[in-house]
């Protein structure tokens, strides 16, 4: 069964390169919530069409994995399943603690330079998001933390199990 984390790298990798559309998804999606503006559903059915399949695919890893490493709890690889879990447990504290991002930042991360929409409130938003761009610091690498070291997670235990027969 340790061919199972080169499975988990896979949907890792997938995850790894589609974050960025995926952090995008999220908070034109919560803008729309909030301004309920035509032109933004038209432009995520555009520009976003296929991300559901992304994600509903990122889901079923991401359970499995997370299946994977409670069963491992039971095997020689508990320390690789600690080691998963306290990390998932750090980061869901973290985003409790830092919270829903500002609409300044959920602009900005959605990347909707020249986006055009009929909703005044939302149309100034935009605006005054572009004059004050140079205030909101986004740290865009903070994202891509999470798929690497678990990537490095289910490598290590594919390395441990075929070299040394740690595991």
């Amino acid at each position: 069964m340790y061919w199972i984390p080169g499975v988990f790298i896979f949907f890792e990798i997938i995850f790894f390169l589609s974050v960025d559309n995926i952090v995008r998804y999220n908070n034109i999606k919560s803008l729309y919530l909030k301004y309920k503006d035509s032109e933004l559903k038209a432009y995520i059915q555009k520009h976003f069409h296929g991300i559901n399949v992304i994600n509903s695919l990122l889901a079923i890893g991401l359970l499995s994995e997370m299946i994977y490493f409670i069963f491992g709890f039971f095997y020689p690889i508990w320390i690789i399943s600690a080691i998963y879990f306290g990390q998932f447990l750090i980061t869901s504290i973290i985003s409790k603690i830092i919270g829903d991002p500002s609409i300044e930042k959920q602009i900005k991360l959605a990347k909707l330079k020249g986006f055009e929409t009929e909703d005044t409130k939302f149309s100034r938003m935009l605006k005054l998001n572009e004059l004050k761009n140079s205030e909101i610091k986004t740290y865009g690498w903070v994202k891509y933390i999470y798929p690497i070291v678990r990537i490095i997670l289910f490598a290590t235990i594919i390395i441990l199990h075929y070299n040394y027969k740690l595991i």
